[in-house]
């Protein structure tokens, strides 16, 4: 059992300077992230992938649970990030985590036209997709493998921190309901648990239960 989310990442404004290449060094990438929910056992951590988008996003009337957006899976970006819950005070807060560099670098020395509009920009660098590792539910029954989180709140953002002539800088990427965006629950039961369940339930005269979920917001 999984979970994904593909977004857009966006400028803000337009026409978006950030000096001379030789004057610039990435100090680092943070990504967070406004959690609202998870599914799951508390106390089991969710390690996370999250990789670089390389396609457009599909249109919503194509949009399923079995709709699969191209990404770069041969760099993770998270760096061996994980998200445990019984650490967190709240599902008022937020997380954060500190990225690759690569990305940094990728973002902070873009080619200048590729900075001019969100249109051009979203070309160049097309989104972030952030997945939980799949989890072997005969290791854990009902793992913590699906989280929850508001791509439209004020705190889900992406910061790239850097240093100029002038000292350390900070420009702070875009992510709300403007951004494409795109998630997906997977869940692979190949040992039939599931079915058991169901006729168990049945058995008890309780009623069976299913859930997909899949959609743009």
């Amino acid at each position: 059992i999984f979970a994904e989310s593909f977004f857009q990442v966006r400028i803000v404004g337009s026409n978006l300077v950030f000096g001379d290449p030789a004057d610039l060094t990435v100090d680092s990438v943070v990504l967070s992230l406004d959690l609202t929910d998870f599914y799951g056992r508390f106390n089991d951590p969710v390690e996370l992938e999250i990789f670089e988008i390389t396609q457009d996003f599909p249109i919503d009337s194509i949009l399923n649970n079995t709709t699969v957006v191209d990404v770069d899976d041969t760099y993770d970006y998270a760096n061996g990030a994980t998200l445990d819950f019984s650490q967190l005070t709240g599902f008022l807060d937020f997380v954060s985590f500190r990225l690759d560099d690569s990305l940094g670098r990728k973002l902070l020395f873009a080619p200048i036209d590729s900075l001019a509009t969100n249109s051009v920009f979203t070309s160049f660098f097309k989104g972030l997709a952030i997945r939980s590792k799949p989890v072997d539910q005969s290791i854990s029954r009902e793992p913590g493998g699906i989280f929850q989180w508001d791509p439209t709140s004020s705190v889900t953002e992406l910061t790239l921190y850097y240093t100029d002539t002038a000292g350390p800088q900070e420009y702070t990427f875009d992510i709300s309901a403007l951004s494409e965006r795109y998630h997906r629950i997977i869940r692979n039961d190949v040992s039939g648990r599931l079915y058991q369940q169901i006729l168990a339930d049945t058995i008890l005269d309780q009623p069976p239960y299913g859930a997909i979920s899949a959609g743009n917001e």
